[in-house]
């Protein structure tokens, strides 16, 4: 995939992330960490859900998704959240906005940056798929 796109997908997903965050903080009034972790489980949940993660298996015909590994997967980019939350919240960003949004705008930017890097993008096309045409 051309840099030039994964740069542009990224920017996507970490608006993606923070939109969750500001609707999660709204509702939610835990720790930081708690609250990171369920904006991380519920953008991945509801993007599975809505069919935005559909985008990196074009190559790939997909008709169901398996609900059980999305929830797997959707816990596992919560605890990634916390990670990089507890990281980037030690950095003092000086801006007028609430760092909590920013934190989570630059988390989506990085997951997505890693998973095109690491190729985790092509391994969930190829294993998430119930049936392939």
């Amino acid at each position: 995939m051309k840099k030039q796109n994964i740069l542009v997908e990224s920017i996507f997903v970490g608006f993606y992330s923070l939109l969750t965050s500001v609707i999660i903080l709204q509702f939610c009034n835990y720790s930081m960490l708690l609250n990171a972790f369920i904006i991380g489980f519920f953008k991945h949940f509801t993007s599975g859900i809505f069919g935005l993660q559909q985008y990196y298996c074009k190559y790939i015909k997909c008709d169901n998704f398996i609900l059980t590994n999305l929830i797997l997967e959707s816990i596992g980019e919560g605890i990634l959240f916390v990670i990089l939350y507890s990281i980037l919240s030690n950095f003092n960003f000086r801006n007028e906005c609430n760092i909590d949004f920013v934190i989570f705008f630059i988390i989506g930017i990085l997951l997505h940056i890693s998973f095109e890097g690491l190729g985790i993008h092509s391994s969930f096309c190829k294993s998430h798929c119930k049936n392939k045409k």
